[in-house]
């Protein structure tokens, strides 16, 4: 697998993931996942430039908006993931996210589709933001991006310091069970 053969440079010495002790559980975390999705984001960053009309300032806008939705949208999975310190069956949340990506993030049906009102508050929650604007801006029904990419770093930030606390209060409360 690729992401068990990516390299990082941890103080001027490559390593291999599992092998990072040196950094922060999120850094190796996040370096994993993005060598395990590495030939998918390839193919459709490949595809993206190839195939689209638009200019390549647009392109350029788009995949450097689809990369910080990436980091803020896995920041946000890592969240929901630390709860396993306190929940003990971690699978009905897996049903309720989907549920959240289908209808929050505009997969089942446009958000426009509920009325200006409600779209206008649902348009900046994390699910939107991965999937809802990225087809509205490559459909260029999105003139100006600026406020998506505020929105997206803001949920970065937070959710960071939000995985940052509940690492260190989860850490404490962790009790290992098995055998």
């Amino acid at each position: 697998m690729l992401s068990d053969k990516l390299l990082i440079l941890v103080d001027g010495n490559f390593v291999y993931q599992g092998q990072t002790n040196n950094i922060p559980i999120y850094g190796e975390q996040i370096t994993y996942y993005v060598g395990s999705q590495f030939p998918y984001l390839c193919i459709n960053f490949g595809l993206l430039l190839f195939y689209s009309n638009q200019s390549l300032q647009s392109k350029l806008i788009l995949i450097t908006y689809l990369t910080l939705a990436f980091i803020m949208f896995f920041t946000t999975m890592l969240v929901i993931g630390t709860l396993s310190f306190w929940l003990i069956n971690m699978w009905p949340l897996r049903s309720a996210v989907n549920a959240c990506y289908l209808i929050l993030g505009g997969l089942s049906f446009p958000l426009t589709f509920l009325g200006k009102g409600i779209y206008k508050w649902l348009q900046f929650n994390p699910f939107s933001l991965v999937a809802d604007v990225p087809a509205r801006m490559v459909t260029h029904l999105i003139n100006d991006s600026t406020p998506y990419f505020i929105a997206v770093s803001s949920w970065l930030i937070i959710t960071l310091l939000i995985y940052r606390i509940l690492i260190k209060v989860g850490i404490k409360k962790y009790e290992g069970i098995g055998i």
